[in-house]
């Protein structure tokens, strides 16, 4: 998944593309009837969910999966965990996902929801929180975001697994 992304359509299709290709790595080697999350209404919820194959389709029963890709963490050691945008509660605090599967293009964090509140809370003096923070949606325009940079020695030891982004074995997706 090679680019940058200089303004925001490039940076949400780089986004789409991550989701895309998880999906399907982990339908070739886990969970081979998973599907992306088409619902409008529940978008921003959750991305993708792991059905296990069981009748009737029970959505409390499936694993939803929430997939950020953000190039940047590679070179700063930074994970990015948005918390708001436009002055509304977004990412972290809305997800209903049961994991979070972030990528720099080169390395896989998997992490549940709760563990990325629990990083949070105890490493407070230790993580940089970013209020009204102008992102770039293309020359001209922006769009406001509250966002947590946790280092990246410090986010590691909260995750369930971690790997290379081209050798997942998705075991504790579970």
């Amino acid at each position: 998944m090679e680019g940058k992304a200089n303004d925001w359509d490039s940076s949400s299709k780089i986004g789409f593309d991550f989701e895309d290709r998880f999906l399907e790595d982990v339908s070739a080697k886990k969970y081979p009837l998973a599907y992306k999350n088409m619902k409008k209404e529940e978008y921003s919820y959750y991305d993708i969910l792991l059905y296990n194959g069981k009748l009737p389709i029970v959505l409390e029963e499936q694993i939803k999966v929430e997939c950020k890709f953000d190039e940047m963490a590679y070179v700063s050691k930074n994970i990015c965990i948005e918390v708001g945008c436009w002055g509304r509660a977004s990412g972290l605090l809305v997800t209903i996902a049961d994991y979070w599967v972030i990528s720099d293009d080169h390395t896989v964090f998997i992490i549940k929801p709760s563990e990325i509140r629990r990083c949070l809370e105890e490493n407070k003096s230790q993580i940089e929180y970013k209020k009204n923070h102008r992102v770039t949606q293309e020359p001209g325009k922006y769009k406001e975001m509250n966002l947590y940079l946790i280092p990246r020695r410090i986010f590691e030891p909260y995750c369930c697994e971690i790997g290379d982004i081209n050798n997942m074995k998705y075991d504790s997706l579970v």
